[in-house]
């Protein structure tokens, strides 16, 4: 019982894959949330058609291409966090690394979605669509989204509420997927002299430049936030309700329309049986024939089928980019009373968060001359 409501908790990845995919048109909806009005239009608040044609609209601004050109945006805001981390090394002893990588994901988030107000949204979209703008950001990207006549699909409601939605999504968790990514190589050197000779690499093939091609030469560095994200899951759980009367395959379980079915992402990625010896951090588990080997709905930190998270390519690269710049300057290092690996997590708080709700780690120059 949740608030006095029933909800069915489903850990079998095979009823994961039912619900999640393959009978997805039976749980298409999750459960209304009393949304503030700027984020009425939200994909998140969206059901059924207007959730299908709202995800269908806004799916090729997170594509391949569109990640690409925001790349320099990102590429800016990941230099000046590893700029700022070292300067607080120098004047701190440590930096707060949750606090650094918020700094970041805020200024990303600012510099590619550019909507903290109504006001400032409707004033920009006023002015690009009076003039034309070669900046590549989330707005101009929603702005393009255009039917077959060529008129704009999106409302500018819509846009700030996507916008809006964009902000609170990503803000903390990609901070905090960044915050548990950099504990782990900081407690774990092999991996991180790993992760560092990935970057470097990547970067001799490209004349020292952090180009949008080198970043994706970067597996490994694949490989570790990924597996971060397995040990520490920013959302712990996911849900489904279920908008159709249902009866789980191979159980005489009959879930009636309305019924809420959650998802422990926590549990099924600290499994022994999905993840041997789970709470070891290996980013190899994450090479091609590793990954074949499990069942496809025993990783969730994005969720799963058609209602998955429509940011995760972006949350990736973006993540991707600032620890590749911050490894590139520096190597990270544990500071005195840091609980050894697993990280002791405060369990009040819905999105993953360290215990004491602070991480301070050391960071120590690497010789520039490389």
């Amino acid at each position: 019982m949740e608030m006095k409501r029933p909800v069915l908790f489903v850990g079998d990845p095979d009823l994961i894959r039912a619900i999640t995919i393959k009978d997805f048109e039976c749980f298409t909806d999750r459960r209304g949330v009393n949304n503030h009005k700027h984020l009425e239009e939200a994909l998140t608040s969206k059901k059924g058609a207007q959730w299908k044609e709202t995800r269908a609209v806004m799916s090729p601004t997170f594509s391949a291409s569109k990640l690409k050109a925001m790349h320099e945006l990102t590429l800016n805001n990941a230099h000046n966090l590893a700029k700022y981390a070292l300067e607080e090394m120098k004047r701190q002893g440590e930096v707060e690394i949750k606090d650094a990588f918020g700094r970041f994901t805020m200024d990303n988030i600012a510099s590619c979605a550019l909507s903290f107000l109504a006001d400032v949204v409707n004033e920009t979209i006023r002015h690009r669509e009076e003039h034309s703008s070669t900046v590549k950001d989330f707005l101009n990207l929603l702005l393009e989204t255009k039917d077959k006549d060529g008129n704009r699909v999106l409302s500018n409601h819509s846009i700030l509420s996507q916008s809006v939605l964009f902000l609170i999504a990503g803000y903390d968790t990609t901070a905090t997927a960044l915050t548990f990514a950099a504990y782990s190589l900081a407690t774990s050197p092999d991996a991180q002299q790993r992760a560092q000779q990935d970057v470097d690499d990547a970067l001799a093939k490209h004349g020292g430049h952090m180009t949008y091609e080198a970043v994706m030469e970067m597996t490994y560095l694949d490989r570790v936030l990924l597996e971060a994200l397995r040990l520490y899951p920013p959302a712990t759980r996911i849900e489904r309700m279920a908008t159709k009367d249902y009866t789980l395959p191979g159980t005489n379980v009959h879930l009636p329309k309305g019924m809420v079915v959650q998802m422990s992402v926590f549990s099924i990625h600290r499994d022994p049986d999905h993840y041997p010896d789970p709470l070891r951090f290996d980013p190899d588990r994450f090479l091609p024939e590793e990954k074949e080997k499990r069942h496809p709905c025993v990783y969730l930190p994005f969720g799963s089928g058609p209602r998955n998270c429509i940011a995760k390519r972006f949350a990736l690269f973006e993540a991707k980019v600032a620890l590749a710049a911050l490894l590139r300057e520096a190597t990270l290092l544990p500071t005195e009373g840091l609980p050894p690996p697993p990280m002791p997590l405060d369990r009040k708080r819905f999105i993953l968060t360290p215990q004491g709700k602070k991480m301070p780690l050391k960071l120590v120059p690497r010789d520039n001359s490389r």
